[in-house]
C-alpha cells in the first residue's frame, strides 16, 4: 500500500516520500521514530476549515429528552386555548325624540343636538380568549362593542364557566354555564362637535375634527349565561350564547369619543354627569336619558381552538 499525505497550502502538491510503508511494516515502529517537526506542516485539512466547525457542532450533547418535553409544553398549552369572534345584539327600548346637549369648560360652551329615530336593536362585535383550567373548567375575557353610532354600547366582561360535555362519542357538543363580573357602558347619541380641535375637559385632550357625544350610563355588576358550541371542522366550533347583565353600581355620564384617526388610537371618555353638563330631550332637561338597554344578550360567533374536554 501507498500512502499519499499533503501539504497545506494554497495548492495542494503530493508530499515527496522516498520509501514506501509495506504490509509487512509494524506501523507502530514507524511512527514512534517520527517526530511532530517532521509532520507539522503537513496536514488534510486548515484548523479554521468548515469540516472542523461542523465536526465540533456534531460533537454537542444533543438532549432529546429536553426538546420532547419543550414539544409537549407548547402542545399541552395550545390545546387549553381558545379564541372567537362573535356577532351580537342588544335589545333596546326607545321613542324618536330632540336631544340637545350643553356643557361647559374652559369657559367655553360646548353645543349639540341631534333629531333621533326609534332605536330597537343595536348589532354589536366581540372577541374573547380563552384558557381551560381543567377538563370541566374554563376561564376567559370578552370584550364587545356596538357598531352603530345612534347608540354606543360595550362590554367587558371576566368569566367562570363550567364546561359539560353533551355527548359521549365524536366530537364534543359542549354546554357552559357561565358567570361573570361584567363593566357595561352604554349611552345614546346627542350630537357630533365638529371642527373643535383640541377640547380639554378632565385631564383629557381631544385632538379629533369630530367628537360625538352620549348621554348614559356606566355600570358595574354580574352577568350570567348560557352557550352551546357545536363542532365545524377542526379545531373550529360555531356557538350561541345569551346572558343575562344584572348592575350593582351605575353613574350617569357624558360620553365624548373621537371619530377620526386610526381606529384603535382613538380616545373615549366618560365623565360623570354634573352641574357643568346640561341634558334635554324635547326641550325638557333630564338627569339621563330615556333610552333603556335590556339586560339581556345575544351572541353567536366562531371560535378556534382545543377540540374539546
Amino acid at each position: 500500500y501507498t500512502f499519499y499525505y499533503h501539504k497545506v497550502k494554497d495548492k495542494v502538491d503530493n508530499i515527496p516520500y522516498k520509501e514506501e510503508l509495506l504490509l509487512t511494516d509494524i506501523y507502530r515502529n514507524k511512527l514512534v521514530k517520527s517526530t511532530e517537526s517532521k509532520w507539522k506542516n503537513y496536514n488534510v485539512l486548515k484548523k479554521d476549515s468548515v469540516f472542523l466547525s461542523q465536526k465540533y457542532f456534531l460533537s454537542q450533547k444533543y438532549n432529546s429528552k429536553d426538546t420532547l418535553e419543550t414539544q409537549n409544553f407548547w402542545s399541552e398549552l395550545s390545546s387549553k386555548i381558545s379564541s372567537c369572534f362573535s356577532l351580537g345584539i342588544l335589545p333596546v327600548y326607545s321613542n324618536p325624540k330632540y336631544y340637545s346637549l350643553f356643557f361647559f369648560n374652559n369657559n367655553k360652551v360646548y353645543e349639540s343636538t341631534h333629531q333621533a329615530s326609534v332605536i330597537n336593536i343595536i348589532p354589536m362585535i366581540g372577541s374573547s380568549a380563552s384558557y381551560l383550567l381543567t377538563r370541566k373548567h374554563l376561564s376567559s375575557y370578552f370584550m364587545s362593542s356596538s357598531i352603530s353610532k345612534g347608540y354606543s354600547s360595550s362590554f367587558l366582561n371576566i368569566n367562570y364557566s363550567y364546561v359539560i360535555k353533551l355527548n359521549k362519542m365524536g366530537h364534543p357538543v359542549l354546554f357552559q354555564p357561565t358567570i361573570s363580573y361584567s363593566s357595561r357602558r352604554t349611552g345614546v347619541f346627542t350630537g357630533d362637535f365638529i371642527g373643535e380641535n383640541n377640547i380639554s375637559i378632565n385631564k383629557s385632550t381631544f385632538n379629533s375634527e369630530i367628537i360625538s357625544s352620549y348621554i348614559g350610563n356606566k355600570e358595574h355588576g354580574l352577568s350570567f349565561g348560557l352557550s352551546i358550541s357545536v363542532p365545524v371542522a377542526g379545531r373550529y366550533s360555531f356557538f350561541i350564547n345569551s346572558s343575562y347583565f344584572y348592575s350593582l353600581k351605575n353613574t350617569s355620564v357624558l360620553i365624548l369619543k373621537e371619530r377620526k384617526g386610526f381606529y384603535f388610537f382613538r380616545k373615549t371618555r366618560y365623565i360623570p354627569l354634573n352641574d357643568n353638563i346640561i341634558f334635554k330631550e324635547d326641550g325638557v332637561q333630564v338627569d339621563k336619558p330615556g333610552v333603556v338597554p335590556n339586560n339581556i344578550v345575544f351572541n353567536i360567533g366562531l371560535r378556534f381552538g382545543f377540540a374539546g374536554t
